[in-house]
């Protein structure tokens, strides 16, 4: 089999991928940092030729539950490292997120990283 890799950022280029090259499936690789809504979205393009796009309120959902399972999982310490450069994904391409970005990466605590994940989306 041949897997078809290489920018591949949404679902129409996924498809693309398939029907350009004839390949037997695809690989999504750093689309999906920030974007874990990708993989649906793809499947749903293949089979209605729509997808539905990501609301604010549902990647501030996502965002803070990804890092709130982390810190339960790992600590607050260790989550609180790690967790900036998701955050930094999930914010990106909205309005004021490279300021947010540098907050984000001074951020000493999770509640700072969720503040900064808030603000981001609008919740703020």
């Amino acid at each position: 089999p041949v897997i078809g890799s290489g920018d591949i950022r949404s679902p129409k280029d996924a498809l693309d991928m398939l029907e350009q090259t004839g390949c037997d499936s695809i690989m999504i690789g750093r689309a999906v940092l920030g974007n874990p809504w990708i993989f649906n979205q793809v499947k749903d393009y293949f089979l209605k030729r729509r997808f539905a796009p990501v609301s604010a309120v549902e990647r501030l959902s996502t965002t803070v539950e990804h890092i709130r399972g982390y810190c339960a999982e790992h600590g607050e310490k260790r989550a609180i490292g790690e967790m900036k450069k998701h955050v930094g994904w999930y914010i990106k391409g909205f309005p004021g997120a490279a300021d947010l970005r540098g907050k984000v990466n001074r951020s000493d605590s999770i509640r700072e990283l969720e503040d900064a994940a808030k603000a981001a989306f609008g919740v703020f």
